[in-house]
């Protein structure tokens, strides 16, 4: 494959880096921008939401119910409720990383799974993409009702610090910015007819473009309240706790998945153990946007990101040995991946 080419298939994993550098560059400025177009553009990427999701994919999800189901409370549930019980509750996140960062990385292991990446990691490790597809889609229609509740009951709605505002405003603006741009996005579609496949791939092209522009803001805030550069050793702990966080719950959803077939088996687990980042950054946004730690609480969710695409792009390969093997005999033992169990 051509540099050109490989570049205009991967053109926003291009323009979130180049995003990233020019705002660790100059972050105030962006900073200073975020707090009045964020939410303008958080209300925006819903909207093209909702526009953009299949309409059928409710239906193909009737057909593999006992699947999707699974993958959705994996990914909305146990994933969220396992690592609350073990680690957040307890405080060892909070021991490791500070307060802020910890609440952080709960609110993104609340969200859903991914729009598209993850979808295209199972294609590349031999799973059933269109398991992922219809899951990608479901985690779209649930995780706007479900996932603030998950962060309500688990985190709590009120900022590290000063300046908190009444539950009431943070569940209207939650509404206002995320809920009712989504149904208005998927009201419309269903009434554009004909016209509606194309609506829907301009939509989705409209959103990467929106996103990178929230992410430049969003990189801006992270940014901007550690100065120029990070302390090596907090970069150093984020990542690596990040990192055995996110190869715990992928081995966990793994073995979760054992009776299934080898294909939907690496659908489900990869798409139940990745996270939104968008949908998360925009949670932290609306419910603790107005407190000085948001850089900090958009920190890890930002590298759970950058993580799960490494550790996704490392299991490819391995993962596809594993689905042209096809089940083990009984009395085998599987591994994640082709490593240990």
């Amino acid at each position: 494959m051509s540099l050109r080419r490989h570049l205009q298939q991967h053109w926003m994993v291009v323009a979130m880096v180049a995003a990233a550098l020019v705002a660790q560059r100059a972050p105030a400025a962006g900073a200073a921008l975020y707090h009045r177009y964020s939410k303008g553009l958080i209300a925006c990427i819903f909207l093209l939401l909702g526009l953009s999701l299949p309409r059928d994919a409710t239906h193909k999800a009737v057909k593999r119910v006992a699947v999707h189901a699974r993958c959705q409370a994996l990914s909305l549930v146990a994933v969220p409720g396992a690592y609350y019980a073990v680690v957040h509750r307890r405080g060892l996140d909070a021991t490791v990383l500070g307060p802020a960062v910890a609440r952080g990385l709960m609110v993104c292991l609340s969200m859903p799974t991914t729009t598209t990446t993850g979808v295209v990691f199972t294609e590349g490790a031999g799973g059933d993409a269109s398991v992922a597809a219809v899951n990608a889609a479901l985690g779209n229609l649930l995780g706007p009702v479900v996932s603030p509740a998950t962060v309500a009951f688990l985190v709590g709605t009120s900022p590290a610090s000063a300046g908190e505002a009444p539950l009431a405003a943070k569940v209207g603006a939650l509404f206002l910015v995320i809920v009712l741009p989504f149904a208005a996005g998927g009201v419309a579609q269903a009434k554009l007819g004909r016209a509606a496949p194309r609506v829907r791939a301009a939509a989705a092209k409209a959103t990467k473009v929106v996103l990178c522009f929230l992410f430049y803001f969003l990189f801006c805030t992270v940014f901007a309240p550690f100065g120029p550069s990070f302390d090596p050793a907090t970069l150093a702990a984020l990542a690596a706790f990040v990192l055995a966080t996110h190869v715990v719950l992928l081995a966990l959803c793994w073995a979760a998945c054992r009776d299934l077939a080898v294909p939907d088996r690496i659908a489900v687990s990869l798409m139940a153990s990745q996270k939104t980042e968008s949908k998360a950054a925009a949670l932290l946004t609306v419910l603790y946007g107005d407190g000085p730690d948001l850089g900090e609480l958009l920190l890890p969710v930002v590298a759970y990101h950058s993580v799960q695409m490494v550790v996704a792009a490392a299991l490819a390969a391995p993962m596809r040995a594993a689905a042209r093997r096809g089940p083990p005999k009984p009395g085998d033992v599987e591994p994640l991946g082709g490593g240990a169990a």
